[in-house]
């Protein structure tokens, strides 16, 4: 019986020191991988390229040196993306088009258009024993008369004479049609005043004064209503123009303290990308071999003067028949570890910590 304990006993003890052992082994491995991680820079590239032919487009991002690579390559016709793992290639998609086919397809396309536009052509087209539409117009234009139609001194002497039988037919009133007609205006208005000030006098009783009473209170009532309205609004929206402008003083006093703290963190952060130098190769070939001198006399010192802005421009002339080739590349160098430190360094500002601590501890 005990020597069963001490087995089970002495079991368990080596297991426990081979379980740690091989969790300090996976700690070492792993903090090991991710130090490689960090300090393995990750570079990214793309290239464009034109040409009489057609354009492709392709792009890149390796890590581990190259161990890793992601790679896609576009054209008019054809997509492709694929992963390099120790130069082994991987496909993960692909939309491939035969030429061919897409060139049949292209003539089928360009035949029918021709069909339609011959068709609307024929259409459109009159036969010969038919007079156009055109051409009637005018024969119809060019057998009317112009004999009916009224001259203008003609309109202008039927104006006249019916402007002068107008005024004939106008008399002017006398003296004593004119003050009758004022009496009688005065009259009438003065008989209905009276009318209606006897007509308001008899008909204002008891029961309509209350009602006018009634009336009158229900307007104060509603004046009084709209007054206090004026002022809950008021009230409300200067509440909220108060809120307004703590949030403007909350955002300038954030801005004025953070503003420092975002220019050291630029400063740190840029530092984990270098672009490296972007390359441009151009060959072409006019048609006039005076015309591609020329540019080529222009371009070769531009490529100088790029030169200082991480540039390098590669002009190639050919003097013989036209062409047109353009290559353009350009990459960037990633660094982890500055991003990381950077981050860090983010997170230990006093301003920043104060927030974090704050929000989530």
């Amino acid at each position: 019986m005990t020597s069963f304990f001490t087995f089970s006993w002495v079991f368990l003890t080596e297991m426990l020191k081979y379980s740690f052992l091989a969790a300090a082994l996976l700690f070492l491995l792993s903090t090991m991988a991710l130090l490689f991680v960090i300090f393995c820079p990750v570079k990214a590239g793309c290239s464009i390229r034109a040409s009489m032919r057609g354009q492709r487009a392709a792009f890149y991002v390796a890590a581990f040196f190259g161990a890793l690579k992601l790679e896609g390559r576009a054209t008019a016709l054809t997509q492709s993306i694929w992963i390099k793992l120790f130069g082994k290639k991987i496909t993960l998609s692909s939309m491939e088009e035969d030429n061919e086919l897409a060139s049949e397809a292209l003539e089928e396309k360009n035949k029918a258009e021709a069909e339609s536009d011959s068709e609307v052509v024929k259409t459109q087209t009159f036969p010969s024993s038919e007079e156009k539409p055109s051409e009637k117009l005018k024969l119809n234009l060019a057998e009317d008369s112009f004999e009916n139609i009224p001259s203008e001194n003609s309109l202008y002497i039927q104006k006249d004479e019916a402007v002068k039988i107008s005024a004939d037919n106008l008399e002017e009133p006398s003296l004593e049609e004119t003050l009758v007609d004022s009496l009688s205006e005065t009259l009438t208005s003065e008989s209905e005043t009276n009318l209606d000030s006897s007509f308001v006098s008899n008909a204002i009783s008891s029961e309509d004064l209350a009602q006018l009473e009634a009336f009158l209170d229900e307007e104060e009532s509603h004046k009084t209503a709209k007054k206090e309205a004026k002022r809950r609004f008021k009230k409300r929206m200067l509440k909220k123009i108060d809120k307004i402008s703590n949030i403007i003083n909350s955002v300038k006093r954030n801005y004025t303290l953070f503003k420092p703290v975002g220019k050291r963190f630029w400063k740190r952060g840029k530092q984990a990308f270098e672009l490296e130098e972007a390359k441009l190769k151009l060959r072409y070939a006019l048609g006039d071999p005076a015309l591609t001198g020329i540019c080529q006399g222009i371009l070769a010192p531009a490529a100088g003067v790029l030169r200082n802005f991480n540039v390098r421009l590669v002009p190639v002339a050919v003097f013989q028949g036209e062409s047109l080739y353009a290559k353009s590349e350009l990459g960037v160098k990633i660094k982890p570890w500055r991003m990381l430190d950077a981050l860090v360094r983010l997170v230990a500002e006093k301003p920043v910590f104060a927030v974090i601590k704050k929000r989530f501890l």
